[in-house]
Protein backbone atom coordinates (compact mmCIF):
# COMPACT_ATOMS: atom_id res chain seq x y z
CA UNK A 1 0.00 0.00 0.00
CA UNK A 2 1.48 3.26 -0.90
CA UNK A 3 2.26 6.06 1.54
CA UNK A 4 -0.63 8.14 0.02
CA UNK A 5 -2.95 5.40 0.13
CA UNK A 6 -2.30 4.76 3.65
CA UNK A 7 -2.84 8.35 4.82
CA UNK A 8 -6.46 9.01 3.25
CA UNK A 9 -7.71 5.78 4.08
CA UNK A 10 -8.16 6.54 7.85
CA UNK A 11 -9.54 9.71 6.91
CA UNK A 12 -11.99 7.64 4.55
CA UNK A 13 -13.11 5.29 7.31
CA UNK A 14 -13.51 8.11 9.80
CA UNK A 15 -16.03 10.04 7.33
CA UNK A 16 -18.14 6.91 6.84
CA UNK A 17 -18.04 6.27 10.65
CA UNK A 18 -19.18 9.38 10.97
CA UNK A 19 -22.07 9.18 8.57
CA UNK A 20 -23.03 6.20 9.60
CA UNK A 21 -23.75 8.26 13.39
CA UNK A 22 -25.29 10.62 11.40
CA UNK A 23 -27.28 8.30 9.87
CA UNK A 24 -28.14 5.97 13.05
CA UNK A 25 -31.58 6.56 13.10
CA UNK A 26 -31.87 6.48 9.33
CA UNK A 27 -31.94 9.96 8.98
CA UNK A 28 -30.90 11.47 5.54
CA UNK A 29 -29.85 14.63 7.02
CA UNK A 30 -27.83 13.44 9.89
CA UNK A 31 -26.10 11.36 7.94
CA UNK A 32 -25.15 14.23 5.36
CA UNK A 33 -23.76 15.96 8.55
CA UNK A 34 -21.66 13.46 9.39
CA UNK A 35 -20.07 14.02 5.94
CA UNK A 36 -19.61 16.84 5.98
CA UNK A 37 -17.90 17.31 9.70
CA UNK A 38 -16.06 14.63 7.81
CA UNK A 39 -14.63 16.28 5.40
CA UNK A 40 -14.38 19.45 7.45
CA UNK A 41 -11.68 17.36 9.95
CA UNK A 42 -9.60 15.97 7.12
CA UNK A 43 -9.01 19.50 6.58
CA UNK A 44 -8.30 20.89 9.60
CA UNK A 45 -5.69 17.72 10.40
CA UNK A 46 -4.23 18.78 6.78
CA UNK A 47 -3.54 22.57 7.46
CA UNK A 48 -3.26 22.64 11.20
CA UNK A 49 -1.60 19.31 12.23
CA UNK A 50 1.87 20.99 12.98
CA UNK A 51 0.55 23.42 15.26
CA UNK A 52 -1.61 20.88 17.10
CA UNK A 53 1.83 19.46 17.81
CA UNK A 54 3.08 22.53 18.84
CA UNK A 55 0.49 23.69 20.79
CA UNK A 56 0.47 20.24 22.51
CA UNK A 57 4.50 20.53 23.60
CA UNK A 58 3.88 24.24 24.20
CA UNK A 59 6.59 24.84 22.18
CA UNK A 60 8.44 28.52 21.03
CA UNK A 61 9.91 29.66 18.30
CA UNK A 62 13.86 29.92 18.69
CA UNK A 63 14.78 33.34 17.73
CA UNK A 64 17.77 33.54 15.47
CA UNK A 65 19.05 35.83 17.63
CA UNK A 66 19.42 33.94 20.44
CA UNK A 67 20.75 30.89 18.89
CA UNK A 68 22.95 31.80 15.67
CA UNK A 69 25.36 29.17 15.43
CA UNK A 70 22.63 26.67 15.58
CA UNK A 71 20.78 28.38 12.73
CA UNK A 72 23.71 28.39 10.77
CA UNK A 73 23.78 24.39 11.05
CA UNK A 74 20.40 24.15 10.20
CA UNK A 75 20.78 26.23 6.94
CA UNK A 76 24.19 24.53 6.27
CA UNK A 77 22.32 21.01 6.48
CA UNK A 78 19.18 22.10 4.85
CA UNK A 79 20.77 23.60 1.55
CA UNK A 80 23.07 20.51 0.82
CA UNK A 81 19.64 17.89 1.39
CA UNK A 82 18.18 20.46 -1.27
CA UNK A 83 15.01 21.31 0.66
CA UNK A 84 13.85 25.08 2.77
CA UNK A 85 15.61 25.76 5.81
CA UNK A 86 13.17 25.04 8.56
CA UNK A 87 12.26 26.74 11.42
CA UNK A 88 13.62 26.42 14.94
CA UNK A 89 11.27 25.74 17.70
CA UNK A 90 12.17 25.27 21.86
CA UNK A 91 10.73 22.51 24.04
CA UNK A 92 10.78 23.93 27.71
CA UNK A 93 12.43 20.52 28.99
CA UNK A 94 14.80 19.43 30.88
CA UNK A 95 14.78 16.30 28.61
CA UNK A 96 16.82 15.40 25.20
CA UNK A 97 14.62 15.01 22.24
CA UNK A 98 13.97 16.79 19.24
CA UNK A 99 11.03 15.76 16.32
CA UNK A 100 10.20 17.54 12.98
CA UNK A 101 6.96 18.34 11.97
CA UNK A 102 5.08 19.79 8.79
CA UNK A 103 3.65 19.74 5.68
CA UNK A 104 5.86 20.46 3.13
CA UNK A 105 9.53 21.71 3.00
CA UNK A 106 8.84 25.24 3.59
CA UNK A 107 6.89 24.74 6.19
CA UNK A 108 8.74 22.35 8.53
CA UNK A 109 9.49 23.12 11.86
CA UNK A 110 12.79 21.19 13.66
CA UNK A 111 11.81 21.10 17.89
CA UNK A 112 14.39 20.92 20.18
CA UNK A 113 14.36 20.06 24.16
CA UNK A 114 16.25 23.29 26.03
CA UNK A 115 18.00 20.11 27.71
CA UNK A 116 19.48 19.00 24.66
CA UNK A 117 20.84 22.00 23.67
CA UNK A 118 22.31 22.23 27.04
CA UNK A 119 23.76 18.85 26.80
CA UNK A 120 24.69 18.05 23.56
CA UNK A 121 28.16 19.60 21.20
CA UNK A 122 27.83 21.19 18.28
CA UNK A 123 28.36 18.02 16.43
CA UNK A 124 25.89 15.90 18.45
CA UNK A 125 23.59 18.59 17.24
CA UNK A 126 24.50 18.93 13.69
CA UNK A 127 23.90 14.80 13.85
CA UNK A 128 20.20 15.67 15.20
CA UNK A 129 19.31 18.57 12.74
CA UNK A 130 20.71 15.95 9.70
CA UNK A 131 18.43 13.15 11.00
CA UNK A 132 15.06 15.61 10.90
CA UNK A 133 15.97 17.40 7.96
CA UNK A 134 16.45 13.61 6.18
CA UNK A 135 12.63 13.01 7.72
CA UNK A 136 11.75 16.49 6.42
CA UNK A 137 13.19 15.37 2.67
CA UNK A 138 11.65 12.16 2.67
CA UNK A 139 8.12 13.50 3.57
CA UNK A 140 8.12 10.94 6.53
CA UNK A 141 7.59 14.36 8.80
CA UNK A 142 4.21 15.00 6.61
CA UNK A 143 3.17 11.34 7.60
CA UNK A 144 4.44 11.57 11.22
CA UNK A 145 2.74 14.54 11.86
CA UNK A 146 -0.74 14.05 10.17
CA UNK A 147 -0.59 10.64 11.88
CA UNK A 148 -0.35 12.40 15.33
CA UNK A 149 -2.97 14.56 15.06
CA UNK A 150 -5.33 12.10 13.39
CA UNK A 151 -4.74 9.29 16.23
CA UNK A 152 -5.16 12.77 18.63
CA UNK A 153 -9.08 12.77 17.42
CA UNK A 154 -9.50 10.01 18.83
CA UNK A 155 -8.82 10.96 22.34
CA UNK A 156 -11.51 14.23 21.56
CA UNK A 157 -13.88 11.38 20.13
CA UNK A 158 -13.91 9.57 23.44
CA UNK A 159 -14.34 13.13 25.50
CA UNK A 160 -17.48 13.64 23.44
CA UNK A 161 -18.65 10.34 24.01
CA UNK A 162 -18.04 10.63 27.81
CA UNK A 163 -19.63 13.59 28.37
CA UNK A 164 -22.82 12.64 26.12
CA UNK A 165 -23.41 9.03 27.60
CA UNK A 166 -21.87 9.37 31.28
CA UNK A 167 -24.23 7.95 33.74
CA UNK A 168 -24.91 8.76 37.24
CA UNK A 169 -25.05 12.08 38.71
CA UNK A 170 -22.07 14.36 38.48
CA UNK A 171 -22.67 16.23 41.20
CA UNK A 172 -22.59 13.64 43.31
CA UNK A 173 -19.64 12.24 41.80
CA UNK A 174 -21.83 9.49 40.38
CA UNK A 175 -20.29 9.75 36.93
CA UNK A 176 -19.11 6.68 35.34
CA UNK A 177 -18.70 5.82 31.63
CA UNK A 178 -21.68 4.33 29.59
CA UNK A 179 -21.08 0.93 27.95
CA UNK A 180 -20.72 2.48 24.74
CA UNK A 181 -17.58 4.64 25.96
CA UNK A 182 -16.13 1.83 27.38
CA UNK A 183 -16.82 -0.18 23.99
CA UNK A 184 -15.19 2.90 22.12
CA UNK A 185 -12.14 3.04 24.53
CA UNK A 186 -11.43 -0.76 23.81
CA UNK A 187 -11.63 -0.47 20.21
CA UNK A 188 -10.33 2.93 19.16
CA UNK A 189 -7.42 2.71 21.14
CA UNK A 190 -5.76 -0.41 19.71
CA UNK A 191 -6.94 0.20 16.58
CA UNK A 192 -4.72 3.74 16.71
CA UNK A 193 -1.92 2.06 17.99
CA UNK A 194 -2.29 -0.41 14.97
CA UNK A 195 -2.78 2.33 12.67
CA UNK A 196 0.23 4.15 14.23
CA UNK A 197 2.21 1.22 13.51
CA UNK A 198 0.83 0.37 10.03
CA UNK A 199 1.38 3.96 9.18
CA UNK A 200 5.51 4.39 11.13
CA UNK A 201 7.82 1.99 9.70
CA UNK A 202 10.65 1.45 12.33
CA UNK A 203 12.69 1.59 8.74
CA UNK A 204 12.27 4.99 8.29
CA UNK A 205 14.61 5.47 11.90
CA UNK A 206 17.39 3.83 10.01
CA UNK A 207 17.08 5.59 7.05
CA UNK A 208 17.08 9.05 8.64
CA UNK A 209 20.26 7.98 10.60
CA UNK A 210 22.03 7.01 6.90
CA UNK A 211 21.28 10.15 5.91
CA UNK A 212 22.61 11.58 9.02
CA UNK A 213 25.20 10.18 8.96
CA UNK A 214 26.34 11.09 5.43
CA UNK A 215 25.02 15.16 5.58
CA UNK A 216 27.70 14.90 8.60
CA UNK A 217 30.02 12.88 6.68
CA UNK A 218 30.56 10.59 10.40
CA UNK A 219 28.43 8.45 11.84
CA UNK A 220 30.26 8.50 15.28
CA UNK A 221 27.90 12.04 15.83
CA UNK A 222 24.60 11.02 15.70
CA UNK A 223 25.68 6.95 17.61
CA UNK A 224 26.96 9.76 20.26
CA UNK A 225 24.04 11.97 20.40
CA UNK A 226 21.53 8.82 20.50
CA UNK A 227 23.62 7.24 23.24
CA UNK A 228 23.20 10.53 25.44
CA UNK A 229 19.29 11.00 24.65
CA UNK A 230 18.24 7.32 25.70
CA UNK A 231 20.64 7.42 28.64
CA UNK A 232 18.83 10.25 29.98
CA UNK A 233 15.47 9.28 28.87
CA UNK A 234 15.50 6.56 31.70
CA UNK A 235 15.80 9.13 34.31
CA UNK A 236 14.24 11.97 33.02
CA UNK A 237 11.87 11.39 30.21
CA UNK A 238 9.45 13.99 28.45
CA UNK A 239 6.56 14.45 30.90
CA UNK A 240 2.67 14.04 29.46
CA UNK A 241 3.56 13.06 26.20
CA UNK A 242 0.55 11.98 23.87
CA UNK A 243 1.35 8.38 22.90
CA UNK A 244 -0.26 9.18 19.41
CA UNK A 245 2.42 11.82 19.02
CA UNK A 246 5.48 9.61 20.66
CA UNK A 247 6.68 8.46 17.19
CA UNK A 248 7.14 11.64 15.80
CA UNK A 249 10.93 12.11 18.33
CA UNK A 250 14.65 10.56 16.97
CA UNK A 251 14.11 8.66 20.25
CA UNK A 252 10.71 7.00 21.89
CA UNK A 253 10.42 9.76 24.39
CA UNK A 254 8.37 6.99 26.72
CA UNK A 255 8.83 5.40 29.86
CA UNK A 256 9.03 1.85 29.38
CA UNK A 257 5.42 0.33 30.26
CA UNK A 258 2.26 -1.41 28.60
CA UNK A 259 1.48 2.02 26.94
CA UNK A 260 5.01 2.42 25.23
CA UNK A 261 5.03 -0.87 24.08
CA UNK A 262 1.83 -0.83 22.34
CA UNK A 263 2.70 2.33 20.55
CA UNK A 264 5.82 1.80 20.09
CA UNK A 265 7.62 2.91 16.47
CA UNK A 266 10.58 3.32 17.10
CA UNK A 267 13.37 0.55 16.77
CA UNK A 268 15.94 -0.23 19.80
CA UNK A 269 18.85 2.25 20.22
CA UNK A 270 20.99 -0.45 20.46
CA UNK A 271 20.04 -2.12 16.89
CA UNK A 272 20.48 1.88 15.28
CA UNK A 273 24.03 1.54 17.02
CA UNK A 274 25.27 -0.86 14.59
CA UNK A 275 23.55 0.23 12.02
CA UNK A 276 25.40 3.12 12.67
CA UNK A 277 28.69 1.33 13.15
CA UNK A 278 28.68 -0.31 9.58
CA UNK A 279 28.84 3.08 8.15
CA UNK A 280 31.92 4.01 9.90
CA UNK A 281 33.83 4.52 6.57
CA UNK A 282 32.09 7.18 6.24
CA UNK A 283 34.74 8.86 9.08
CA UNK A 284 37.62 11.11 7.81
CA UNK A 285 41.09 9.56 7.34
CA UNK A 286 43.52 10.18 9.86
CA UNK A 287 45.86 11.10 7.05
CA UNK A 288 45.41 14.67 5.35
CA UNK A 289 45.55 14.96 1.67
CA UNK A 290 49.22 16.58 1.96
CA UNK A 291 50.28 13.56 4.30
CA UNK A 292 48.98 11.58 1.03
CA UNK A 293 50.60 13.74 -1.60
CA UNK A 294 53.92 13.70 -0.07
CA UNK A 295 53.82 10.07 0.41
CA UNK A 296 53.28 9.40 -3.39
CA UNK A 297 56.04 11.90 -4.37
CA UNK A 298 58.68 10.00 -1.68
CA UNK A 299 57.32 6.74 -3.50
CA UNK A 300 57.71 8.18 -6.79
Amino acid sequence: MSRTVRIFFPFLCLTVLLMAVGGSQGDLPGMLMGFVLGILLTFIVFRFSADWVLGNLHAQLLPKETAPELYILSNELALEAGIDPPRLYLIPSAALNALSVGRISRRSAILLTRGLLGELSESELKAVLAHEIAHIQSRETFLGTVTASLAGISDYFIMFLRGAFSLGNPQRGGRRDNPIVMLAKAVLYPLTALWIRGLIFPSREYEADRESAMLCGNPEYLMSALVKIDQKKKNLPLREIPYSEAHLFIVNPLREGVGSRIFQSHPLVEKRLVALEGMTHLRPSVYSEEEVSSGKNEKG
